[in-house]
């Protein structure tokens, strides 16, 4: 390799190293509550309780126009995903009745990171979400009784029934981070490494990562969520490349509201290292943050009129 393709590779696996953002973190300190949630919305099913967290099948992140990477970049990652199971508060594993055989569940959304760091030996970076986010930044749940969610094709995550409709909220604590494989293989694996390979000719640099961030609910459908949610925490447990777990998507969702995938990844020959874009696995989890009880909201408000009241008889005491 001549010392210009070496320069040029070893830059291009440092703005690799923003698109790994996923979708959140496995080790987030988020709260999580416990909510009820009617998988079919009414249906035969019936509602399951004590419910703690959703647990998705691989999915697909792209990370939009962040190569080359400085800090202070700013990009869109947009991520979809297929609900595989749920958590209990006993920590148990839950299949609701007809998941992914009558009905599916998926995730879409779009988040605007911004590069926080950069680093060497190994080449790392870390991200958070910007403060400021992008007008079609959002995060979605569906529920479909068509089984049509295709992770090669990058369709059918976002159609059926919304239920649930999240802005990301970049002010509040959120960190990811990013690192390539020292060294990095040789030669690089093929991008596409589950089951055939869909993308002859393209490779991939290798490397891992995970993120956290909170996502303030704007709207609910209460057939679904029976319980008032504030806002959902989204967690990724693993972000990788090359693919292995899934196939890697040919299009991204980036609006809100059921309109069509149109976005087309541009990750060149070697994913990461010679395109703008930087695609990747993600394997993700939610939780959720509900809002407080009425009764909850009064007794607060006692308790704060009870402290105003010691502390207006203590100042009436020291001034007399």
């Amino acid at each position: 390799m001549t010392r210009r393709k070496t320069v040029t590779m070893r830059a291009a696996l440092v703005g690799l190293v923003v698109g790994i953002v996923g979708v959140g973190s496995a080790g987030s300190s988020a709260r999580a509550d416990f909510i009820t949630f009617d998988p079919d919305g009414g249906g035969p099913v019936a509602p399951l309780t004590n419910i703690n967290t959703f647990v998705y099948s691989a999915g697909n992140a792209l990370a939009d126009n962040a190569l080359p990477l400085t800090v202070g970049t700013t990009f869109q990652l947009y991520f979809q995903a297929r609900l595989s199971s749920l958590t209990d508060s006993n920590s148990n594993t839950v299949v609701p009745t007809g998941l992914n055989t009558s009905y599916e569940i998926t995730i879409v959304g779009s988040i605007t990171e911004v590069v926080t760091s950069t680093g060497a030996s190994p080449q790392q970076a870390t991200f958070q979400l910007a403060t400021v986010q992008a007008a079609n930044s959002f995060v979605e749940l569906w529920q479909d009784s068509a089984l049509n969610s295709n992770p090669l094709a990058g369709t059918g995550f976002n159609d059926g029934t919304r239920i649930l409709l999240a802005a990301p909220n970049g002010a509040v604590a959120n960190t990811g981070g990013f690192t390539l494989s020292n060294p990095q293989p040789s030669p690089l694996p093929d991008f596409d490494k589950f089951g055939p390979n869909d993308y002859t000719g393209v490779l991939s640099v290798d490397g891992s990562g995970a993120a956290n961030f909170v996502a303030n609910v704007v709207s609910q459908n209460t057939s679904f969520f029976p319980t008032a949610l504030a806002s959902i925490n989204v967690a990724p447990i693993g972000n990788n490349t090359p693919f292995t777990l899934v196939d890697p998507s040919h299009l991204f969702v980036t609006a809100p509201g059921g309109v069509a995938p149109t976005l087309v990844p541009n990750i060149g020959t070697i994913n990461g290292a010679n395109g703008t874009d930087f695609q990747f696995q993600s394997i993700a989890q939610n939780g959720f943050v509900t809002v407080p009880e009425p009764a909850s909201l009064t007794l607060t408000g006692l308790g704060l009129v009870g402290l105003l009241g010691v502390r207006a008889r203590r100042s009436r005491k020291a001034s007399a």
